[in-house]
This record gives C-alpha cells, sequence and structure tokens, in this order.
C-alpha cells in the first residue's frame, strides 16, 4: 500500500509539473490585442468629440472619419507592440506618427489640436486597459506597468510628433519665404509680368483679381527686421488667411488686403519699429506703386508719428510733408513773428477742431476766451488785421513745415 501511495504521489507531481504558468501582464496585452479595433475605434470617437479643429476637418472630408480610426487603430497596435518588448517605441515604429504630422504641417494645422488629440487617446486606452485589468486574478502592479508603458509610449509619440511637425513648419516656411522674396523682387524690377506662371504663383501666394491691397514698409529701430516680421506675420495670421510678408534686406515688406490692414497693424507694437503705409492698390500689378508710395512715406515717420498711412494723410499733410526748400523758405515768409509756443499750439488745435473755439477749449483744457485771445495775437504775428479760414488753414501748414524742418 506504500508503495501504491507513493506512486499517486509521483503522478500529482508530475501533473503539477504540467501546468502553464500565465504571465498576468502577457494575458492583460493579449486582451487588449484582441479588441485593438474596438479600441481604437472608441479613441477616434472621443478625439472626433472633443477637439475642435478635429471634429471640423470631419465635417468637411467625409473619409476622413475612416481614416483617423485607421490611424488610432495603428497606435494601438505600435502601443501593444513596444509593451511586450519592455521598451518605448523607436522612431522606425513611429513613421506613420511622422507621416501624418508632415500633413499635417503642410496643411498649417494647428501643432497643439493634434497634441490635444494624442491627450484624449491616451485617456481613452488608459481607461481600457484600468477596465480590462480589474479583473480578480490581473495584480495591481500589472495594470501599473502597463500603464506606465502607456505613459512611456505617449511621451515618445509626442516628441515624434513635435519634432515632425516643426520640422517641416521650417522646411515649407522657408520655401514659402524664398518664392515671397523672388516674388516681390520680380514685382519691383518689372519681370513679373513676362514670368509664364505669374498668374499661377499669385494665385498660389492667395492675391485675388482686382481685390484691394495696401503695401507697409517697416524698418526696425529697436532690435531686428526678422523679429519685425516675425511680430507682423504672427499679427496678420491671427486676422486673416492672406499673407504676405518679406523681411528684404534693411526693410518688411508687407502686403494686406485693404480690409484687413487696420486691425493687423493695431496687433504690431509701435514703438521699436517705423512704417509707411501706401494708398490702395487695386490688384497685385499695382503693388510696385504701392511699395514706392510706402517707402517715401516712411521718410516722413518720426518718434513722434512713426506710423505714415498714406490713405489717411491726405493731400495737404503729404504736401506739407514732401515741401521743397521753396516750400520752406516760403513757410517762413508766411510766418513772419509767429514761433512755436502756446499761441501756434492754439492755432493748429483750432485748425484740428474745424475752427471751432469751443471744442479747442475743451481739448486743450483752457478757458474760451484764452482761445479767442490767442487767435487775435496769432492774427498780430501774422501781421494781419484778422484771419479767415483759408489764412488759418495755410498758417497751419506753414507751422508744420517749419516744424518738421528743424527735427
Amino acid at each position: 500500500m506504500l508503495g501504491a501511495n507513493d506512486n499517486r504521489t509521483g503522478e500529482s507531481g508530475q501533473l503539477e509539473s504540467r501546468k502553464v504558468v500565465i504571465d498576468p501582464q502577457a494575458a492583460l496585452l493579449d486582451a487588449l490585442e484582441a479588441r485593438h479595433a474596438e479600441i481604437g475605434s472608441a479613441m477616434a470617437v472621443a478625439i472626433i468629440r472633443e477637439v475642435e479643429p478635429i471634429r471640423l476637418a470631419s465635417t468637411h472630408d467625409r473619409e476622413f472619419r475612416a481614416r483617423f480610426e485607421m490611424f488610432c487603430v495603428q497606435h494601438v497596435c505600435a502601443f501593444l507592440r513596444s509593451a511586450r518588448l519592455g521598451r518605448a517605441a523607436t522612431a522606425t515604429e513611429l513613421a506613420f506618427v511622422r507621416e501624418v504630422a508632415e500633413r499635417r504641417a503642410d496643411d498649417a494645422f494647428p501643432l497643439p489640436a493634434l497634441i490635444e488629440g494624442l491627450r484624449v487617446g491616451h485617456r481613452v486606452l488608459n481607461q481600457r486597459i484600468r477596465q480590462l485589468g480589474s479583473g480578480w486574478n490581473t495584480p495591481a502592479g500589472t495594470v501599473l506597468s502597463v500603464t506606465t508603458r502607456l505613459v512611456e509610449y505617449m511621451d515618445a509619440v509626442g516628441a515624434e510628433l513635435g519634432e515632425a511637425y516643426r520640422s517641416r513648419q521650417s522646411l515649407s516656411a522657408g520655401r514659402t519665404e524664398l518664392v515671397r522674396r523672388e516674388m516681390l523682387d520680380d514685382l519691383l524690377e518689372g519681370r513679373y509680368a513676362s514670368r509664364p506662371d505669374a498668374a499661377l504663383l499669385a494665385a498660389s501666394v492667395g492675391f485675388e483679381p482686382d481685390a484691394h491691397y495696401m503695401v507697409a514698409v517697416l524698418v526696425a529701430t529697436q532690435g531686428t527686421n526678422q523679429a519685425l516680421a516675425a511680430e507682423l506675420a504672427r499679427a496678420a495670421f491671427s486676422v486673416t488667411s492672406f499673407r504676405f510678408v518679406v523681411a528684404r534686406r534693411e526693410e518688411v515688406v508687407s502686403v494686406l488686403r485693404e480690409a484687413d490692414a487696420d486691425a493687423v497693424f493695431s496687433r504690431v507694437s509701435r514703438s521699436g519699429m517705423r512704417a509707411g503705409i501706401s494708398t490702395v492698390c487695386r490688384g497685385i500689378g499695382e503693388v510696385p506703386r504701392g511699395y514706392w508710395e510706402a517707402v517715401r512715406a516712411i521718410r516722413f515717420a518720426s518718434d513722434a508719428e512713426p506710423c505714415i498711412d498714406l490713405s489717411r494723410l491726405g493731400p495737404l499733410r503729404y504736401l506739407e510733408f514732401s515741401a521743397d526748400s521753396v516750400a520752406r523758405q516760403l513757410a517762413v515768409q508766411y510766418l513772419g513773428a509767429l514761433r512755436p509756443g502756446p499761441v501756434a499750439d492754439t492755432l493748429l488745435m483750432y485748425v484740428d477742431s474745424s475752427l471751432n473755439a469751443r471744442l479747442t477749449a475743451e481739448r486743450m483744457g483752457v478757458h474760451l476766451n484764452t482761445v479767442h485771445n490767442r487767435l487775435e495775437r496769432a492774427a498780430k504775428l501774422l501781421n494781419r488785421p484778422c484771419l479767415g479760414p483759408l489764412d488759418y488753414l495755410e498758417a497751419a501748414t506753414a507751422l508744420r513745415i517749419c516744424a518738421r524742418e528743424s527735427r
């Protein structure tokens, strides 16, 4: 009997030795792999629902949702592969991420939206890991290990996504900058119209036939023209899809739609730069004329008036700015004994206030009688018995011409 008992004991030991030891982490990864298509679909649905730019893309492209779902499934498979190997995903394994990042950079799709989509996808996949690992036979340490692998995977994806997007964006920006610079040079040197691809190139940059544009020429008085060009490009990007900004030798040249110009320049700091803005140009053919107008206007800019907008200047002010030596001599002669000071300031304010003495007093913060007294004093200094509207206008013009000469 003892022999029989020993035999049974031996058979039991053999059966136990035949038992397969199941790795709980491998079992959890297997469960995830069995559901990879379902999980990828759930990730796509959540991302499209929560990330607005991606949701908008899905409404404009009927095939987008299916493609995006396959992209999310690729993520699940790539994560499972790296988790089984016990390491972060390599650049080769994430080639599909780089490809998508480069395409989105070419489309000017916002990088923050891509990163937000990655965050949402991470959350969905993390929830599925915890759901499948919540059974009694899955140790908590296994779930923690797999979620840690997920964090490592998402870090690698984020790094690859950001690096690929920025590299492609820099390359595209460099090419676009070169195209715009060559285009501007051809326009200013009269070669553009003879180019066989002129119309196609103008359309690719965003110019529209007979649309109204304004040309601005800016010079940095603090910092660099490259920094000024970048600030202007950012301002234009926040307002409109049409952006034509070129850093050209010692200046920055920008072409803006007439309707966008005010909004763009309101976002650019006036300190540290001087600018000249042209009158309205009709179509790309008038851009050279606008450029030379802006170049001339910037010569009149000063610390007190850093931006000269010809469309708002008016012909009289422009003549004041461009007065020659004869005009300056005539201005001095016209003013006689009238010199800069309170009397001259009051006369200028009176003209700017449409010859309204009460409005002049309010703007200057003085009594109405003071305004009348100073205007009478101005008439005496000008050696005129009384001043009419044209006299006031001529005196104001002469004062401004002399003021510019003394700067």
